[in-house]
């Protein structure tokens, strides 16, 4: 007797908690980017408007992903997106916790945000128990991954692995307005720091499966949170001061950079990746 097939997707309960991630998200993040002069004083811990609209950036970008996953809720397409949002709420929970002690309970946003990395964090525990019990379908029968797109996602998870080792290990390199336009506490460069740590961890995700799919939607969710975050430095634009420290040409660059590379990248292989989903196993109900 043959066995059963994969499911194409993880359980019912984990596309519910994605659902709630993304309602929670967009409300968090919409109070963090649209009203930063508001927020940052309410905020969990002591950082400026630019990073409170920084971080609302994140959030709006989890939300458009989170939902997104939602709608199709495919394993092979979304398995490294996934593994992106489990890893944010984990390691930011890893943070909140070593740093204690600076994190303020008393308002209503800082409890909301707690709450919102906390649920994310569960979302992930839960996750990857679904993961290691339903096994589910790694590859579609999409294109494969092509050679110099490998190459661009090694490159891109040194680069921000590299920016993850110099936010733990030398925090002090946020200090000065060398790169960053502003001074940022050890626990706002840690959050940043294990933020570029997520995004090496789900490119890593993409690099082993080599498929097209998953890279080119976890692209279109990258570009979802890089647009807001550089409307947020422009929007600060003047805490910027290029001529004495034209090494913060490479914080705003390193957004541009991406989206130059990745906004032609995600258009011209979507066809395809299209094209291969369709030629591909039909999604059925077996979510596990």
């Amino acid at each position: 007797m043959a066995a059963p097939a994969p499911p194409v997707g993880l359980s019912p309960l984990s596309r519910a908690l994605t659902a709630v991630t993304a309602a929670a998200s967009g409300v968090l993040g919409l109070l963090l980017f649209v009203f930063p002069p508001w927020a940052q004083p309410r905020f969990a811990w002591n950082l400026s408007e630019l990073m409170v609209m920084s971080i609302g950036a994140w959030f709006l970008g989890n939300c458009v992903w989170a939902a997104r996953i939602v709608r199709d809720w495919r394993w092979s397409r979304w398995s490294s997106s996934l593994i992106y949002l489990w890893a944010f709420g984990a390691l930011q929970v890893v943070v909140l916790v070593v740093y204690r002690a600076k994190v303020v309970t008393d308002t209503a946003l800082a409890l909301f945000y707690l709450g919102v990395i906390g649920f994310m964090a569960v979302a992930g525990v839960v996750g990857v128990v679904d993961v290691l019990r339903l096994r589910p379908r790694w590859r579609d029968a999409g294109p494969p991954m092509p050679g110099w797109l490998q190459v661009a996602v090694v490159v891109f998870i040194a680069f921000v692995g590299f920016l993850f080792a110099v936010a733990i290990l030398r925090p002090s390199a946020a200090v000065g307005g060398r790169v960053f336009p502003e001074d940022m506490t050890p626990l706002t460069v840690r959050s940043f720091g294990v933020y570029f740590l997520t995004l090496a961890l789900a490119a890593v995700a993409v690099v082993v499966v080599r498929r097209l799919t998953p890279l080119i939607a976890h692209m279109e969710g990258g570009i979802g949170i890089t647009l807001p975050i550089l409307a947020a430095s422009l929007v600060y634009l003047d805490v910027f001061d290029f001529a004495a420290h034209p090494g913060q040409w490479i914080y705003l660059g390193a957004y541009v950079v991406f989206l130059l590379v990745a906004i032609p990248t995600v258009v011209h292989y979507r066809r395809a990746v299209r094209t291969g989903s369709r030629a591909g196993a039909p999604v059925d109900a077996r979510m596990g």
